[in-house]
């Protein structure tokens, strides 16, 4: 039905006509099927229409063909960046690699004493230490490098939160002030990073 109807459209003839076109007029109302002279025209429509949309097929599948090896690409450079990131802090006990992502994590308390964003005189050799050879890995391959957006600095507070300093007796309080003792760490860090390397 649709396929009559786009060739009636494409053709510009009315119901009637179109019919006539099909069929040959016998006798009163009736109609008989016409020669196949009409059907050559309307098989190479179809056939044009088969046509691009192969056509348009071909060219999705290859695009995605291209996506897809673009994206096993960036995800074999990612798993090569964080096997070289695990290699360069396998015999460092202060640095926890996530073996997903890359990133790294300072273990236990070596930065900050506890309830403290003040960054201790371990911490700071620590960072020293650490920071360089991870961005060495980081930075020191093209690839790596170019698929590098941003270096987040996140910020944990202690598990130990005291009731003391819950004053108002509020249960958010202790969520609050882990949070804000989170970013106050994280900015330690970010400072002591961006003041340090023109000592």
């Amino acid at each position: 039905f649709f396929g009559v109807m786009l060739v009636s459209l494409l053709t510009g003839t009315t119901g009637a006509q179109f019919t006539e076109m099909l069929f040959k007029k016998e006798s009163a109302g009736e109609y008989q099927a016409r020669p196949s002279e009409f059907w050559i025209p309307y098989s190479d429509l179809m056939a044009g229409l088969l046509g691009v949309f192969t056509l348009l097929l071909v060219t999705t599948l290859f695009s995605l063909g291209e996506q897809l090896s673009q994206a096993k690409d960036v995800l074999e450079s990612r798993r090569q960046m964080v096997h070289k990131i695990t290699a360069a802090f396998v015999n460092d006990p202060r640095v926890q690699v996530n073996e997903e992502t890359g990133s790294i994590r300072f273990s236990g308390d070596i930065l900050f004493g506890s309830n403290s964003s003040v960054l201790s005189d371990n911490g700071k050799r620590t960072l020293r230490d650490v920071i360089p050879r991870y961005l060495d890995v980081l930075l020191g391959n093209d690839i790596f490098a170019e698929q590098l957006a941003s270096i987040a600095i996140v910020g944990y507070a202690d598990n130990t939160f005291r009731k003391k300093n819950n004053k108002d007796n509020d249960p958010d309080s202790a969520y609050k002030y882990n949070l804000l003792l989170s970013q106050q760490r994280a900015f330690s860090v970010m400072d002591f990073l961006l003041t340090d390397q023109h000592k």
